[in-house]
């Protein structure tokens, strides 16, 4: 496995800034660059936002960095609280986008534990520091349902209602979906 630093990033940045006029880049995902043998994990990911921070503004970069969520069963979308290891992430942030994929339990008896996906994609813009000050709710919610025919998520008006049957008592669920016209 290829080991990464914060000082090998910047050079790869500085590098692809002075080659192609690169000015946004990806890092897939914050634990490969952090020292994951420290004993307070969570400073350590304080001294990378930190890091990254500067630097971004140094050279007016813009960077994604892909975190994890702890772990959950997020029935609802997730918060910034969600994240995983340190509230740092959100604390450096400019911006936090969340993903979230709608997902339901199945309710067959034999496989209680399977969960299915549906086509239902929420990005929740849980923090932008630029327009909203406040990190008690969302800024935004996109939603988008994934297209079989275009093999490409549309913009959508979705939602889940929990339907009750009276006979039997059990949940089901219906996702209503409408589209958004252009």
């Amino acid at each position: 496995m290829i080991e990464y630093n914060i000082d090998s990033i910047y050079r790869s940045m500085i590098e692809a800034w002075a080659k192609h006029n690169s000015r946004v880049f990806f890092i897939d995902h914050l634990h490969f660059i952090i020292d994951t043998k420290s004993q307070r994990l969570d400073l350590s990911i304080k001294d990378v936002m930190q890091e990254l921070k500067r630097f971004a503004k140094m050279h007016n970069f813009t960077i994604f960095l892909v975190v994890h969520l702890g772990k959950g069963n997020f029935k609802e979308p997730p918060g910034v609280e969600a994240i995983r290891d340190s509230s740092f992430i959100a604390q450096y942030a400019d911006t936090v986008l969340m993903l979230w994929r709608e997902t339901y339990q199945s309710g067959l008896d034999k496989h209680e534990n399977l969960i299915n996906y549906t086509s239902n994609l929420l990005i929740n813009v849980a923090l932008n520091r630029k327009i909203n000050f406040t990190t008690d709710r969302n800024t935004g919610l996109v939603d988008l349902t994934f297209n079989m025919d275009t093999w490409q998520y549309d913009q959508t008006d979705w939602y889940t209602e929990w339907l009750t049957d009276e006979m039997s008592g059990k949940e089901t669920k219906k996702t209503v979906i409408s589209k958004i016209q252009s």
